[in-house]
């Protein structure tokens, strides 16, 4: 049903991804010259933000890199899959900064929950500096990971009951869904992008069935499409322009006007299209 048949015609975006190809480019490199300036001082009341924001702008950096080789060989689907990885990266940072005191302090401190995980799922004996090392830990979850106690385990804790094996939740910003992370951000118009690129990620016959190519023989896969190509080329473009503007809130007036040059320089080249 999701097929496309031999000769249907594509909307013509082939035109738009050079373009879109030489902006990625020089976004990237900016960008990242950007990251590089970023002073981490961790007594400083933006380190949290500052910190999370420099590290999800190399990524995103990277990754708008990969999207433009994967376009560059004709691999359109992959691309838009990784484009939907920038996108859910993107949201979750817009949401820490919404509340940059707090949020992105759990993005930080989760990682003693992600620890703690690993040194239950070892099964074999631990040496003594690994036991030692495992109850720094262990009390170390104890003091940074309260926040991050499921309801069930609140309760248990509370009524003085047997906590669960694995008290906490599994991802560090909560009860929001994805989708509730680009709702209550700037990003909400780029959630049916994140959503369509979903089906790809999850093996669905809507992901697979667009790359279909049928006649009356023979079913071919075909990597190409230019439509997931801009599409993908675009989504991260996006995200790197959203993820910059926040780390140039450390940063300055002079990275403040740089990004939103680069925001308005986007802006004309999808309107001259």
């Amino acid at each position: 049903m999701y097929c496309r048949r031999m000769g249907q015609p594509l909307r013509d975006t082939g035109s738009d991804i050079p373009k879109l190809l030489g902006f990625a480019e020089g976004l990237s490199s900016d960008v990242a010259m950007l990251q590089q300036s970023v002073p981490l001082n961790a007594v400083s009341p933006d380190f949290s933000l500052c910190f999370m924001a420099a590290c999800f702008v190399s990524r995103e950096v990277d990754h708008l890199r990969g999207v433009a080789n994967l376009t560059r060989i004709g691999l359109d689907s992959e691309a838009l899959i990784l484009a939907r990885s920038m996108l859910e990266g993107m949201a979750q940072l817009l949401w820490a900064a919404q509340e940059p005191e707090e949020r992105p302090s759990m993005w930080h401190r989760f990682v003693f929950v992600e620890d703690w995980r690993i040194t239950q799922r070892r099964e074999e004996p631990l040496s003594e500096r690994e036991e030692e090392e495992r109850s720094l830990l262990k009390e170390k979850v104890r003091e940074e990971a309260a926040d991050f106690l499921t309801r069930k385990a609140q309760n248990a804790e509370r009524s003085g009951q047997e906590m669960p094996s694995d008290p906490y939740r599994q991802k560090w910003y909560g009860g929001e869904t994805v989708k509730e992370l680009f709702k209550q951000t700037s990003a909400e118009n780029l959630w049916p992008l994140y959503r369509a690129a979903s089906e790809s990620v999850h093996w669905t016959m809507r992901g697979l069935g667009s790359s279909i190519v049928r006649d009356d023989t023979k079913l071919t896969y075909q990597s190409e499409d230019p439509n997931k190509a801009a599409t993908a080329l675009a989504s991260g473009i996006q995200a790197v322009l959203q993820v910059a503007q926040v780390l140039a809130s450390c940063l300055g007036e002079d990275a403040r006007r740089s990004v939103s040059d680069w925001h308005g320089d986007y802006v004309s080249l999808m309107q001259s299209g």
